[in-house]
């Protein structure tokens, strides 16, 4: 993109080419902060359901001023003489340009959706209506695969919609597993889909990445408040899988992770204030037997506990049965800015075992929490048994 942003500039700039773009990016801030770094100015459309039917990034197109796509996979060079310079014939028939089954209409009118409406009203609410649309929307999406043989692209959008449900206050215990399974089970009928390959990749193990995804926004961060900017905020922190690129080099003698609380001593937590959720993302090739396991540990409503983020930070320690692997055996969730907060708090490392196992590893967690009402803090532990299937969905 940057290539073509160079070199459109002219054109752009006369009026003899109007840019659009379309990401197909769950989380739309991520893409406004890749933007502001590379200072794209043309308008960009979020497209997370994958509605475009694109099937590999990035892709271009031309198309003319009838809304006809004359050139697929343009290059810059020769751009101009091949495609700007010439004067295309419209199509019989009158403009070629059809409008969207899917549009912000639909929230008000999904009848206009046709025989599709109520799904395609679904998309719609999922796209514009926010947190409070989240969970009927989703009704429509399940209801609408009663038949196991339906289009995956059916699977994909309701791993999606899970997806934004777990990034909302709407949030649903087993959300993040439902999106994973929903796309796993999309990709496994189209195997050659590469945008849904990517979306489990995002969250997957590490061998299963062809590059860090990323990779780019620590720079991007740096160079825009270099330039005197206010960086897009992202919503939605990034998890260790999707900060982390292949697997560094084997070193020779790597230091072992030490266990913080070898022999227990911590006084285990008294109060079941800690909802803990357990999402597996496996290894999209399913033949190496790995996945990225995610712990999310979110205060409890109504429970009056809060994170201490002046004490010690939320750790965890995993321990693997005989004949599996966990990778690192100890994270660190950071904290927030806040001395206390509610947030949730995801923590993950990589598993390997036989391919279509499943294990339960032993964890624990420690963590420093203060009581809401009394600002009574204190340091405990939570012992965890987290369910492990490498199988497919």
């Amino acid at each position: 993109m940057p290539v073509w942003h160079e070199a459109t500039a002219p054109w752009r700039a006369d009026g003899r080419l109007v840019v659009v773009g379309v990401v197909q990016e769950q989380h739309r801030e991520r893409c406004r902060l890749y933007a502001q770094w590379r200072g794209f100015d043309w308008p960009i459309l979020w497209d997370p359901l994958n509605l475009t039917g694109a099937r590999a990034v990035p892709s271009f197109l031309g198309i003319d001023e009838h809304g006809v796509v004359r050139w697929n996979a343009p290059r810059p060079d020769g751009f101009a003489e091949r495609f700007l310079d010439v004067e295309f014939d419209p199509p019989a028939g009158g403009n070629a340009v059809a409008p969207p089954p899917v549009s912000r209409t639909l929230l008000a009118d999904p009848a206009r959706g046709g025989m599709l409406g109520p799904v395609h009203a679904a998309h719609a609410r999922l796209l514009w209506g926010g947190p409070a649309e989240l969970d009927g929307a989703i009704a429509v999406l399940e209801d609408d695969l009663d038949d196991p043989l339906r289009d995956p692209r059916a699977w994909f959008r309701l791993g999606v919609a899970y997806r934004l449900r777990v990034d909302s206050p709407a949030r649903r215990p087993g959300d993040f597993q439902r999106a994973l399974d929903a796309w796993g089970r999309a990709l496994a009928r189209d195997p050659d889909q590469y945008v849904w390959r990517r979306r489990i990749q995002q969250y997957g193990p590490r061998l299963d990445k062809p590059y860090p995804f990323y990779g780019w926004v620590a720079e991007a961060r740096a160079a825009i408040a270099a330039r005197g900017e206010t960086p897009v905020e992202l919503t939605v922190p990034l998890t260790g899988s999707e900060r982390a690129g292949a697997p560094p080099p084997a070193e020779a003698d790597p230091a072992p992770a030490v266990e913080p609380d070898p022999e227990g001593r911590v006084r285990r937590d008294p109060a079941d204030w800690l909802v803990v959720e357990t999402a597996v993302a496996r290894d999209t090739g399913g033949e190496r037997g790995g996945a990225r396991v995610h712990v999310t540990l979110r205060p409890r409503e109504g429970a009056g506990r809060a994170w201490n983020n002046e004490g010690e930070p939320l750790t965890l320690w995993v321990d693997a049965p005989e004949g599996w692997t966990a990778s690192p055996r100890l994270v660190v969730a950071p904290g927030a800015a806040a001395a206390t907060s509610r947030e949730a708090r995801t923590l993950d490392f990589e598993v390997a075992g036989p391919p279509g196992a499943r294990a339960e590893l032993g964890a624990h967690a420690l963590y420093s929490v203060c009581e809401e009402e009394t600002g009574r803090c204190t340091y405990v532990r939570r012992d965890l048994r987290l369910a492990v299937d490498l199988a497919a969905p």
